[in-house]
């Protein structure tokens, strides 16, 4: 009897340790006791930078962004918004190499897919836009607003009425 209680004890605490660690590996490192004041600075460039983006304030949108990608360079949604705000200062390939890039890191974002399907249809590619509505289509089966954004600029440029004020360029190599 004394064996089987033990046994079970042990099974407990192993289960308990199990538990413990787990939570530990899937905690954000930004919660950890003890975070450094400049991951706190870090977070709130980052929220500037949203306001600057939502405040169509480009321009210290891209210094922000760029201060919080020195630090996290693997930041997908920083970068989809530098793109975003190089987009719209017309810094058409550097809002393509970041787009790129927060595609590389996160293959599935939906708001880097619908503002690069964007940027394509700038660039007068629409295949690759089309493109990047089918992933938004296989990513969004229950539908979602960034492949509905698309959708529309899709059906804008194919009457011909999208973005008709947008910078003649042609896109870079590598696209």
């Amino acid at each position: 009897m004394i064996y089987g209680r033990r046994n079970d004890l042990l099974a407990i605490f192993f289960c308990l340790a199990v538990v413990a660690v787990a939570l530990a590996l899937s905690t954000d490192h930004a919660f950890a006791f003890g975070a450094s004041s400049s991951e706190d600075e870090h977070v709130d460039k980052f929220r500037d930078a949203e306001k600057a983006v939502k405040a169509k304030d480009y321009n210290r949108a891209v210094q922000l962004l760029q201060d919080v990608l020195a630090e996290n360079p693997n930041n997908a949604n920083a970068l989809n918004y530098l793109a975003f705000s190089q987009r719209n200062l017309g810094q058409l390939d550097d809002a393509m190499k970041n787009y790129n890039a927060a595609l590389t890191i996160k293959p599935d974002h939906k708001g880097a897919l619908a503002y690069q399907g964007e940027l394509y249809l700038m660039l007068g590619n629409q295949p690759a836009a089309q493109a990047n509505l089918d992933k938004l289509s296989q990513i969004c089966k229950r539908g979602c607003q960034e492949k509905d954004a698309l959708v529309a600029a899709l059906a804008h440029y194919n009457e011909g009425q999208f973005l008709s004020n947008a910078p003649a360029t042609t896109p870079g190599t590598g696209y």
